[in-house]
């Protein structure tokens, strides 16, 4: 999950009060799904895999990556455009969830570097 600054344009934070869900995120022509209420909300979903009846096949070629598959409230990856449209401008944080089977829990929380510093992740905290 990336979670964008408050000011930025594109940002989900300003849906603050709303609920999880798909939105459509301004200025782009694409919707993504917003997390409101994991650590604090404001966090864009670039990946989901978890268990459903269907499990989307996360083997594909490189278009397929490129330009994103499966669907937002289900298994995803929100796509190499996407992001790269998402995160051209401004600084961002990455958060990785993780839930195994016996439904343990871990996470790792980065921050990002702008794109001058080659997008360096540096760990802030994980489990």
């Amino acid at each position: 999950m990336f979670h964008t600054p408050p000011t930025t344009h594109h940002s989900p934070r300003h849906l603050a009060g709303y609920g999880s869900g798909v939105y459509h995120v301004f200025p782009f022509t694409f919707k993504v799904y917003c997390d409101m209420v994991k650590h604090g909300g404001g966090w864009t979903v670039i990946q989901r895999r978890q268990s459903q009846r269907v499990q989307e096949n996360f083997a594909r070629d490189w278009s397929s990556y490129r330009e994103g598959f499966g669907e937002l409230r289900g298994e995803m990856w929100l796509g190499l455009e996407a992001l790269h449209l998402l995160t051209h401008s401004a600084h961002y944080e990455l958060r990785v969830d993780m839930v195994d089977y016996e439904l343990g829990r871990k996470y790792a929380h980065y921050q990002v570097s702008i794109a001058l510093f080659r997008f360096i992740f540096s760990c802030l905290s994980y489990s």
